[in-house]
């Protein structure tokens, strides 16, 4: 083969029309990402986030519905932390592996129902 797919650059998730500063609320106030500009001359709606290597967009769609059963998943150092701030906050999370003492992998859903999966590193490195 002639080419090597490095890495995934960003994950884009669907929003309602409007819910941007909820998208920012969530991302940057409870998932701990930074919000990007966005590079001159993009003019599609959204915002752009970041933590690290990855970067995670949100884009505004007026037919919106939320993504229910596919997700994508994250690894989380601390995510027994995690879940419990998530709860704390209101946010609805459902331990998939492990106990809510100590949470090895959860569901989480975005503002707007979107389904995200958050994952222990010992988790992955289980082959979870």
């Amino acid at each position: 083969m002639s080419f090597d797919m490095l890495k995934i650059a960003h994950v884009n998730f669907r929003i309602p029309a409007g819910g941007e500063p909820e998208a920012e609320k969530f991302w940057c106030g409870l998932m701990g990402f930074e919000k990007l500009a966005k590079p001159v001359g993009n003019v599609h709606p959204g915002l752009w986030f970041s933590h690290g290597s990855y970067e995670v967009h949100v884009s505004p769609d007026v037919d919106f519905e939320p993504v229910t059963r596919a997700h994508t998943a994250f690894v989380v150092e601390g995510i027994t932390e995690q879940f419990q701030a998530l709860r704390d906050y209101g946010v609805k999370v459902t331990v998939s592996k492990g106990t809510e003492e100590d949470v090895m992998a959860c569901f989480v859903n975005d503002p707007f129902g979107n389904r995200l999966e958050m994952i222990s590193p010992l988790e992955t490195s289980m082959g979870g």
